[in-house]
């Protein structure tokens, strides 16, 4: 089955900020959240990806699309994963065996010869939601999550706003202390529960990175 943004995070988020019909929040905006959702969290569940290369693509080659970090380069008749290097060390040991990244490129050095073929393996982000009717690619029990970082977000600025233009939001309570922008505790609640779920599966797939 084909899950859409449209279809399955929409609801999610309106349900959870009672707006079904978009009037406190528009939908392009909902998106942005979304995204910068999808973000956070590929930089604290890394996606696992891999792209292999061939001799015509020369050396160095240019990143994949999506790309957050890289992780190792298996190489053609080397038994094991060629070693990654700072760019500090592989500019003044040119002769040793690694890679390196610089300037959105990737280099191997220290081998003699152009391989035949070698596999990068790296780190991804999540393809951006530009449109409802965009697949979702996040696991599905993210949706979840990112849905309270999308409200955490929203809060935020209406917690924002509360604060430019009125210093509080409620009267005093018994001790006559002035009660502060609510909205900013709801946001920071949102953020919790978001952390929470993601806590859950830090130890997904903990025998296989």
């Amino acid at each position: 089955m084909r899950y859409t943004w449209g279809k399955v995070a929409e609801p999610i988020i309106t349900a959870l900020l009672d707006d079904q019909d978009n009037v406190d929040f528009q939908e392009k905006d909902l998106m942005t959240w979304w995204n910068n959702g999808q973000l956070r969290l590929a930089t604290q569940k890394p996606v696992p990806r891999h792209q292999q290369y061939r001799k015509d693509d020369g050396n160095p080659f240019s990143l994949p699309q999506l790309h957050y970090r890289p992780v190792s380069i298996f190489v053609a008749g080397f038994p094991e994963a060629v070693t990654r290097l700072s760019v500090e060390t592989a500019l003044l040991n040119p002769e040793e065996i690694g890679f390196y990244v610089y300037e959105k490129k990737v280099v191997i050095q220290g081998i003699r010869t152009v391989p035949d073929a070698w596999v990068y393996i790296y780190q991804s982000y999540f393809p951006r939601i530009m449109d409802p009717d965009d697949e979702l690619t996040v696991p599905e029990w993210s949706w979840e999550a990112l849905g309270y970082y999308v409200g955490m977000q929203a809060m935020a600025l209406k917690a924002t706003g509360d604060a430019r233009y009125r210093q509080y939001t409620a009267p005093p309570d018994a001790t006559g202390t002035p009660v502060h922008n609510p909205y900013l505790k709801v946001a920071e609640w949102f953020e919790k529960r978001y952390n929470t779920i993601l806590n859950l599966h830090v130890d997904d797939d903990e025998d296989f990175r």
